[in-house]
């Protein structure tokens, strides 16, 4: 993948701005703070995997309602695409014309998300700031963790699952929050066994008052069940009429067959097809008398009509009419447009003087006009470029000349290269000079210094030693010792020797200082007229290379024109060549300049047309009039044999005839179609009459019967027996309505007793009773046993103890649940760094290596990875390993940027992504910047980089176009 262009609608502060990274593969933008640089990152970001809402009206400008743009990017397999996101909307505009939505960039960016991007494929000096305030047994797991990820996100998260873990638990510890819960639960535990032994006997009240609850819904389902039999024989009392009247209804029904066969709706079937079939037999009886007209009246049309023959020969004399008036009226136009071309041509002919029979046989090939308007062209240009030719010659010539003239002066005021020489010796001598006098006077300054720091020491020696010495004298004479008296006067001689030894030592040190240098310079006036003299002999020697390189141009100038004026010649002779041949193929243009030969071939052309359609007119004028003769025979012949009075009929007289031989034979098939219909008309009505008399045979057949009398008197049989059927299944519903299924069944199978069915309902009220009183005193009983137990309740030591249990209880399984999770958490992490670091950590090691080498200069030529013994290591060029605390800041920055380096090369051999580097080197000093770009100009031969900075060293470095001004930063 590679970014081509931005253009950008209006995202943070830029509105309609365009970017082109297209030029190189590493493409650096200059800016100082705040003037966009972070903003442009972040759109590229934006297109690519979008903004929650909240972030994106972050960015939403200030002058623009439109937050989004377009960003043209290049894949190796479909080309050039672009991706347009304005606000939520997503389009991907491909180069074979499809529009693609959010999910086929998903799919194209292969999972790649705005986390995945920041982490491995940009970075910035915020991330070597938050390396800087590490600590050093920090920094190796930091390391480690982008040599795995691309970031520090990792050892962050380790941090703090190892953080939350010890705030949960600890074995030995009291703080932790799993550990003071546990403490909690045990005491309320033991309280809460205290209190349980006061709860047995509130136990039994409870037990005792739900036997008795269970007694009194036992007593109560009893009730229940004796008012739904109470219930059931009540309906049965009521129903009773109407079980008399079913049996009576079924008893009746078996006097009928079982089944009765009849069709159905038979009746009003049968006396339907009895009305439909009188009108058609009515009808059937006019056709025949239509079908004897219609056959006679066609007998006597046909003998009026004309033979086969002569009807044709008729009708094609009449189809050629319109033909024969139309070739009269061509043969006549025919005529004056041949005398009107016959006076075009001529008039053509005088005009370029010349005769018909000369332009007859000449052929005008299609490809004729562009060849002579080449000749034409070519004459032209021809013209022109000999034009052109001597204006260059003349330039070569005042440029020589111009040349020449500059180069004499210049050899004129040019100094020997040996007074040159001596000059810049002078001013170098004038140089060491003044720099020797410098260092005289620094060297001064100091001795000076020295020498009145030592003096100044000496004194205070010798004082001190004096002020000893009358000390010491004194207590030697005050105490008559004299031996203290000698040691004093001894102390003053080494005071006295030691400032006598200092003041010759100084004496000796100034006759061995530096002596004065002695004076070479120049005058300031004297020296700026050496550098004038010197600047402007080498301008003049630069001058003069300048017009040898000129000289050099215009020898190959001239070389050039004489090419040239070969070339020209050689046309020339081909256009001669070709004029010669032209005009030997068409002898008329021996007097014709070229210039007109494009006007004279368009009048031959005009000419030769006029010639074709004279032709063609005669050829269509004899053809014209060989039809009309063949019509006009065709007229006698009709004559002939009709036997008319003249030898030849008009053409009027054909068609009158034609149009009533047409008239009958017109008759002739109406009076068909007539009779076929109406032969039709009867065959269908036959086929009617017998489907209805199919149908009645049908109906008696299925009723058994052979007459219209019998099959009525099964129809009322039928009838009878529906209505009884009937009713007993509205009986059956009104019973259904009342019982189930089954208690209907029994109903209509029994016999059914009224005495005995209210002996049972005095029966079933008694027990209702019985159980109603029994209700009564159970809840009698539940009310004494509750009153006591409410009594019981009022102490609420045991309740509110096992409430406090239970609560603390669950409190403690959710911290422990989510220690748990955390524990998981971290676990997996461990694994899956595990598993990464045996896929790739080898290989980001090593690309890792190779840039801090070359970051280094070569000083360190290799990195370790740490290990559970080790921590992280680099091994310099003399093998001798040192862990990352013991490097100095800069070289930490360094190895942070070969891995985050390393990292993105490796993913990059998968996904080849642009790079982002936002002033990561901003705290780098001057060497290791440069060793930095190297290694960043060497990456961006197989990976795009975009580079922000607001250094201006690394701006002129790699030739930066400054981000607002859009043009090279330091042209």
């Amino acid at each position: 993948m590679k970014f081509l262009r931005a253009d950008i609608y209006g995202f943070g502060k830029w509105v309609d701005t365009t970017f082109d990274f297209s030029k190189a593969s590493l493409t650096t933008f200059y800016g100082e703070n705040e003037s966009g640089k972070s903003t442009l990152q972040q759109f590229i970001l934006f297109v690519l995997f979008g903004l929650p809402p909240r972030k994106r009206n972050f960015y939403k400008p200030k002058n623009s309602n439109r937050v989004g743009g377009m960003l043209t990017l290049e894949d190796e397999r479909i080309g050039p695409y672009t991706i347009e996101r304005v606000e939520d909307e997503l389009h991907c505009l491909l180069p074979n014309g499809k529009n693609e939505d959010e999910r086929w960039l998903k799919e194209k960016l292969k999972g790649l998300t705005r986390g995945i991007y920041e982490s491995i494929y940009s970075f910035s000096a915020l991330d070597l700031t938050e390396i800087r305030s590490m600590k050093a047994d920090q920094l190796s797991d930091v390391l480690f963790s982008v040599g795995l990820s691309g970031a520090t996100n990792i050892y962050k998260v380790e941090k703090q699952l190892d953080n939350e873990l010890g705030e949960l638990y600890k074995k030995t510890g009291r703080k932790p929050l799993i550990n003071q819960q546990i403490n909690t639960v045990n005491n309320l535990f033991k309280n809460m066994t205290e209190t349980k032994k006061k709860e047995e006997e509130y136990r039994n009240k409870k037990t005792l008052i739900e036997q008795l609850i269970e007694r009194g819904k036992e007593a109560e389902k009893n009730v229940t069940s004796c008012q739904e039999k109470l219930l059931t024989k009540e309906k049965i009392v009521h129903v009773i009429p109407l079980l008399h009247e079913h049996q009576s209804l079924s008893s009746r029904l078996e006097e009928y067959h079982k089944t009765i066969r009849f069709p159905e709706d038979g009746v009003n079937r049968y006396q339907t097809i009895k009305t439909i079939l009188l009108p058609i037999k009515s009808e059937y009886a006019i056709l025949q008398t239509n079908k004897t007209q219609y056959e006679a009246k066609i007998a006597m049309l046909e003998e009026q009509l004309l033979d086969e023959q002569t009807y044709q020969l008729a009708e094609s004399i009449v189809n050629e009419k319109h033909e024969y008036v139309i070739h009269c009226r061509e043969i006549e136009e025919l005529e004056k447009q041949l005398d009107h071309t016959n006076s075009l041509l001529n008039e053509q002919l005088q005009h370029v003087n010349l005769e018909k029979n000369e332009l007859v046989d000449i052929i005008l090939p299609f490809h004729l006009e562009s060849s002579w308007r080449e000749i034409r062209e070519m004459n032209v240009e021809l013209q022109r470029e000999n034009n052109k030719l001597a204006e260059d010659q003349q330039v070569i010539t005042q440029e020589m000349n111009r040349l020449q003239k500059e180069k004499s002066i210049i050899d004129q005021n040019k100094l020997p290269m040996e007074e040159v020489n001596q000059l810049k010796l002078e001013m170098k001598k004038s140089d060491v000079y003044d720099s020797e006098l410098t260092n005289y006077e620094l060297q001064q300054k100091r001795w000076l210094k020295w020498k009145k720091k030592r003096l100044k020491t000496a004194n205070i020696t010798l004082i001190m030693a004096s002020i000893f010495f009358v000390l010491l004298f004194f207590v030697g004479l005050s105490i008559a010792n004299y031996t203290v008296s000698f040691f004093s006067i001894i102390v003053l001689g080494i005071g006295m020797m030691q400032f006598f030894f200092v003041k010759k030592s100084i004496k000796d040190m100034e006759l061995h200082t530096t002596k004065r240098p002695n004076r070479t310079t120049i005058s300031t006036t004297k020296r700026d007229e050496y550098e004038k003299i010197i600047h402007q002999q080498e301008q003049w020697q630069s001058d003069l290379l300048m017009i040898e390189k000129e000289e050099k141009r215009l020898h190959f100038a001239n070389l050039q024109w004489e090419e040239r004026k070969r070339l020209f010649e050689q046309r020339e002779q081909n256009y001669v060549d070709r004029l010669e041949t032209e005009r030997y193929q068409y002898p008329f243009l021996e007097r014709i300049d070229p210039a007109h030969w494009g006007e004279l071939l368009r009048i031959v052309q005009q000419i030769k047309q006029y010639i074709h359609e004279q032709t063609q007119d005669e050829k269509q004028l004899h053809l014209l009039q060989e039809k009309k003769e063949q019509f006009e025979h065709k007229l006698v012949h009709l004559a002939t044999e009709i036997d008319a009075e003249h030898s030849m009929i008009t053409i009027e007289e054909v068609e009158k005839m034609i149009e009533s031989n047409y008239s009958n034979l017109q008759l002739v098939d109406q009076y068909k179609q007539l009779l076929g219909q109406t032969i039709k008309k009867q065959g269908e009505l036959t086929e009617k009459m017998t489907v209805y008399q199919e149908e009645i045979a049908s109906l008696f057949s299925i009723a058994k019967v052979q007459a219209e009398e019998q099959f009525f008197q099964i129809a009322k049989e039928l009838e009878e027996k529906q209505r009884m059927t009937e009713q007993l299944e509205k009986i059956e519903q009104q019973l259904l309505a009342m019982f189930s299924n089954e208690w209907k069944e029994q109903l209509i199978s029994k016999e059914m007793n009224f005495n005995e069915l209210e002996v049972e309902i005095l029966q079933l009220k008694d027990e209702i009773q019985t159980y109603q009183k029994e209700i009564s005193d159970t809840n009698k009983q539940i009310a004494a046993v509750e009153l006591e137990i409410n009594q019981m309740e009022m102490s609420e030591d045991y309740s509110e103890a096992a409430f406090l249990y239970q609560m603390e209880h669950n409190k403690l399984n959710e911290l422990a649940k989510k220690w748990t999770m955390l524990k998981i958490a971290q676990t997996t992490l461990f694994h899956a760094k595990k598993s990464y670091q045996a896929k790739h950590l080898t290989e980001v090691i090593a690309f890792t290596s190779t840039y801090f080498q070359q970051l280094t200069n070569g000083k360190y030529k290799k990195v370790f990875a740490p290990t559970q013994a080790t921590s992280f290591q680099v091994e310099a060029n003399n093998y001798i390993r040192y862990t990352v605390d013991e490097l100095s800041q800069g070289t930490i920055d360094q190895l942070y940027v070969s891995l985050r380096l390393a990292i993105s090369k490796a993913m990059s051999e998968k996904y080849i992504i642009p790079l982002m580097i936002d002033d990561a080197f901003v705290h780098f000093d001057d060497e290791r910047t440069d060793q930095v770009l190297d290694v960043i100009k060497q990456i961006a031969k197989g990976q795009q980089i975009l580079l922000f900075t607001c250094k201006k060293e690394i701006a002129r470095k790699l030739h930066a176009d400054h981000i607002v001004l859009g043009v090279h930063a330091f042209n």
